[in-house]
């Protein structure tokens, strides 16, 4: 009795945000207190996240049709990042007894790479695809 059959059938390419966050504090009247910091949101998973640095990438020329539609805009992104951080930022810098605030960002788009594989049954009647995330190796089902 055979197993199920797996094969890699192709690389498709999802939109990764990355903020680079500029933060101002006012401490008092005059002063000021800044930070940076970074942020990112995975279209994927649709989760906001906290990076730690900024991930290495190369340009890459793929087809159209490779590329994910974008789900969300730069800013309902930025403001999704922003939100999943704002507490972690107030924590961070609680001594100053101020709200952080945007000043000015930088966004990048990064793509990751999903590496897309057919699962097929033992009689062949059965197929399903998985997508296998580049970075966290998590198989995301998807409708084809």
């Amino acid at each position: 009795m055979a197993g199920v059959e797996c094969k890699h059938t192709g690389t498709i390419y999802s939109l990764c945000w990355v903020f680079q966050i500029r933060i101002g504090m006012k401490v008092s009247g005059k002063v000021t207190r800044y930070a940076g910091y970074y942020a990112g949101f995975d279209e994927i998973s649709m989760a906001p996240g906290k990076i730690a640095m900024l991930p290495s990438s190369e340009e890459k020329e793929v087809g159209k049709t490779s590329v994910l539609a974008d789900k969300v805009t730069e800013k309902q992104a930025l403001k999704s990042a922003w939100e999943a951080n704002e507490t972690a930022i107030i924590r961070k810098f609680r001594q100053l007894n101020a709200t952080p605030k945007i000043e000015g960002y930088v966004a990048e788009r990064l793509y990751k790479p999903l590496y897309v594989f057919e699962f097929t049954s033992p009689d062949g009647k059965q197929k399903k695809y998985k997508a296998l995330d580049s970075l966290t190796g998590d198989l995301v089902d998807m409708n084809l």
